[in-house]
């Protein structure tokens, strides 16, 4: 069974990704470098340097910590 996927969008420009992906993944997987200290793809995302906050458009609290933030239908995420 495939992985149900959403559409998202990462400065402007859509892309389709898995929803269980983070933010941090998504942009990672697409090209887009967001800077890190505390990131361990084998870890589970510990949210602690704070380096890796994204804006996302919409949001009660606009932003985000890219590592702890899962990826949502027509998420407008801003890196830069």
């Amino acid at each position: 069974m495939a992985e149900k996927t959403v559409n998202i969008f990462i400065n402007g420009k859509e892309v389709s990704v898995p929803a269980s992906w983070s933010v941090f993944k998504a942009c990672a997987k697409n090209g887009v470098k967001i800077p890190n200290l505390c990131h361990h793809p084998r870890l589970p995302p510990a949210g602690k340097c704070g380096v890796c906050v994204v804006e996302i458009e919409g949001d009660e609290t606009p932003f985000k910590l890219s590592c702890a933030t899962k990826v949502a239908a027509g998420m407008h995420v801003r890196t830069d």
